[in-house]
């Protein structure tokens, strides 16, 4: 075989004499399934090719050799800074790049495993490449993305999208700091877990290891802003964190002093007509903290307290708003933070039995219901408004649920 390197066809893996490593063999054996069985389609999406078949080889390190094999073996393909898996451009860009459709492409598989777990992960994969729709043909990161939201039971979107198409990785920036809790024993614990990455957030499971005298635990959190503040409760002041003790994830981890931080990663929602409130806060520093919107624009019809960093009003247009809080402490020198936040103005969600959208519960909803129900009519917009007796699924027993409300004094659509 004259080639420098090696090649998986379906009836004989060819591997060159120049390219005679132990780790070659299970790389070939893995793309039976991610590559033959399974194909990538477009070529774009070529680590659920290569990703899968170069994390084989740290399967197989851990099946044979042991865990701290494999994790060694894992830490070879660590490349800090690497570009997307996802070969964007097929006729500039390497479709074979080892930093990021192979090795950056391992690690994403083995973030998604522990992401899922080991049971459900391995479960979710035989049924991928053996048996489900894609077995025998090809697939997309989307398409493997929305297969394995059905095992995990929520969408996963959230996990592909950040470590497919974006580049780089989290770059973790921890700080804590503790008191007595006056209200029961043992002590409170202020910690602020923030991301310092160059492109984009990469919300994650991340696991974090404490240590307070006698007492050590492992937490589980999710971080999925650039910063999330988290209250622990420990028995004795903590000594140390480790972010990621296991290097469950790709990326870096260092602590930084306490200072100040906006604790708010969120603002909700809100509705077009709808009175709306909503308060920031912070930690840290020194109280009193003023408020002031930096950049961008709040919702028509809602102002900031800057003295209170309440933000309330009644929004007046319908529109998705970018928006920049600015939070000043009263320290000298004073501290500040900045947090970008997203608000979305909708519609008023309709009340539960309001079937038909109008506004107010009738015979109109009865028959809209009925018509859902036994004659393929529309189906009430959300779905939720005509599960009326909350037992999750709509049927014949919400029509009377609703025929006794409007007609015999019956129990409120819940």
């Amino acid at each position: 075989y004259g080639w420098g390197g090696a090649m998986e066809h379906q009836t004989s893996t060819s591997i060159s004499p120049y390219f005679d490593a132990e780790y070659v063999i299970p790389h070939e054996l893995g793309h039976q399934w991610a590559g033959d069985n399974v194909t990538c389609s477009p070529v774009n999406h070529m680590w659920l090719n290569e990703g899968f078949a170069s994390y084989s080889e740290v399967l197989y390190f851990e099946f044979q050799y042991g865990p701290e094999t494999a994790k060694s073996w894992l830490g070879s393909q660590r490349h800090l800074s690497a570009g997307s898996p996802y070969v964007e451009n097929l006729e500039t860009d390497d479709v074979f790049d080892g930093e990021t459709v192979y090795d950056k492409g391992s690690w994403l598989v083995h973030m998604l495993r522990h992401q899922m777990g080991d049971e459900m992960f391995f479960t979710a994969m035989d049924d991928y490449f053996h048996t489900s729709e894609y077995a025998g043909g090809s697939a997309n990161t989307e398409q493997l993305s929305d297969f394995l939201s059905q095992y995990y039971g929520s969408d996963l979107s959230w996990f592909f999208d950040a470590w497919v198409y974006q580049e780089g990785q989290p770059n973790y920036k921890y700080s804590y700091r503790s008191e007595a809790d006056p209200e029961k024993s043992g002590y409170q614990v202020d910690f602020f877990l923030a991301q310092q990455n160059l492109d984009g957030i990469f919300p994650m499971n991340v696991e974090i290891a404490a240590y307070a005298g006698d007492f050590d635990t492992l937490m589980r959190v999710w971080n999925g802003s650039i910063g999330d503040y988290y209250q622990f409760h420990f028995p004795n002041p903590p000594d140390s964190f480790i972010v990621d003790p296991d290097d469950k994830i790709l990326r870096t981890a260092g602590q930084v002093p306490f200072t100040m931080h906006i604790s708010v990663a969120d603002v909700p929602d809100c509705y077009y007509g709808v009175p709306f409130s909503f308060t920031f806060s912070a930690v840290g520093g020194t109280p009193p903290y003023t408020w002031q919107k930096t950049l961008g624009q709040f919702p028509y019809g809602l102002t900031l307290n800057q003295s209170t960093g309440e933000l309330s009003g009644t929004p007046g247009w319908k529109a998705e708003y970018y928006f920049k809080i600015k939070c000043t402490d009263s320290s000298v020198p004073a501290l500040t933070e900045e947090r970008t936040y997203t608000v979305i103005v909708t519609d008023p969600i309709p009340e539960s039995g309001d079937c038909d959208g109008s506004g107010e519960i009738d015979i109109d909803d009865i028959i809209f219901l009925i018509n859902y129900v036994f004659a393929g009519g529309p189906a009430p917009n959300p779905l939720s408004v005509g599960d009326v007796n909350c037992s999750s699924f709509i049927d014949i027993d919400d029509i009377v649920y609703l025929i006794n409300y409007v007609f015999g004094g019956g129990p409120a659509p819940c």
